[in-house]
């Protein structure tokens, strides 16, 4: 018996954990008996190319303009999801390496969308998140709509612990982290100051990452999800033939593309305390935050995604040593009603 949409509405997450476990009990596999898997039953119909609209608009677009220029200019790029330290990762020549391969260079972007006048000031400043990051790399700060680029090297900026103001003229817009003229933004100037980075890391033993280290998430949670992902696609998805990749971009409502055309929303769920056999799992998402107000959230759509995929891990202190013990799929269609 399929969820009603009102009924997913309406109940809290524990609810809807208890409504999984008993209302569509033939629906979890053990991992040990993924011979069950129905292959045929799960291949996505849909012909039209995988699409979805980001929740944060402006950190999707900023980084898939500076990836496009890169491009452009010889690089091999690619952006990278929710939750990681760095937005993007770069490299010289092509981007066939093996995802464990120090071979990247990590780019962190921030973006904003226009330049705020102070009281200080004639000219508009602009400010930009810079929280800290766990990579020493490149930071690029752009707002696209005065066409204005700036980099420094993250390392330089430990000290901003949360807000950086960039003032025309002031401490940081100094002709040694302007990528820009009065004719825009100079992207020959932002490739190449990416390739003298890339070098010099390569160079004084400065790390480079990887691939799957780059899109290893800073919080512990989405590391949870990280890790049954990686277990999913090689004990689930590969036996069987179905490619499993991530999208191109962040902020996106759908976590992973399935045969380049199926959209998959991807939850961890737990035991639920003085339930036995039962489970629970958060059914929000985060759309984004305005000026300084927090992060918005929303209750997950049945648009959000084609297939809803919901990951049991055994519990373990650190979240790479948690194994996938099973999971739940469930298309929107039937999740919704």
């Amino acid at each position: 018996m399929p969820l009603s949409a009102d009924a997913v509405l309406r109940c809290s997450s524990a609810r809807l954990g208890r409504l999984f476990r008993r209302e569509h009990p033939a629906l979890f596999r053990q991992v040990r008996d993924i011979g069950n898997f129905n292959v045929k039953r799960h291949r996505c119909s849909r012909t039209s190319s995988v699409e979805g609209s980001p929740f944060n608009e402006l950190s999707y677009s900023s980084c898939k303009l500076i990836r496009d220029k890169l491009t452009l200019h010889g690089l091999a790029t690619k952006q990278l999801n929710d939750s990681t330290a760095a937005s993007l990762i770069a490299k010289p020549g092509h981007a066939d390496v093996h995802v464990a391969e120090r071979a990247w260079l990590p780019i962190v972007v921030r973006s904003t969308s226009q330049g705020v006048l102070t009281r200080r000031t004639s000219s508009p400043s602009y400010a930009f998140n810079a929280r800290s990051s766990a990579f020493n790399t490149l930071l690029l700060c752009i707002c696209e709509e005065d066409e204005k680029l700036w980099h420094f090297e993250r390392q330089d900026m430990q000290h901003v612990k949360s807000t950086l103001l960039i003032t025309p003229g002031g401490t940081y817009d100094t002709p040694k982290s302007v990528l820009y003229n009065e004719a825009g933004i100079c992207w020959d100037s932002l490739a190449r100051t990416v390739l003298d980075s890339y070098l010099a890391c390569k160079q004084d033993d400065r790390t480079l990452t990887s691939e799957r280290e780059a899109r290893t998430p800073v919080s512990k949670n989405h590391q949870i999800e990280y890790f049954g992902i990686l277990q999913y696609q090689t004990k689930v998805s590969e036996p069987h033939g179905m490619t499993l990749r991530f999208p191109d971009g962040s902020g996106l409502p759908f976590d992973l593309i399935e045969d380049n055309r199926n959209r998959i929303q991807v939850k961890t769920v737990r035991p639920r305390v003085g339930s036995p056999g039962t489970f629970q799992c958060g059914f929000r998402k985060g759309v984004g935050h305005y000026g300084r107000q927090r992060w918005q959230c929303v209750r997950v759509s049945r648009h959000d995604a084609d297939t809803f995929l919901f990951l049991h891990m055994t519990p373990a202190e650190e979240p790479s040593q948690r194994v996938l013990q099973g999971y739940w799929r469930i298309d929107s269609e039937d999740l919704f009603g």
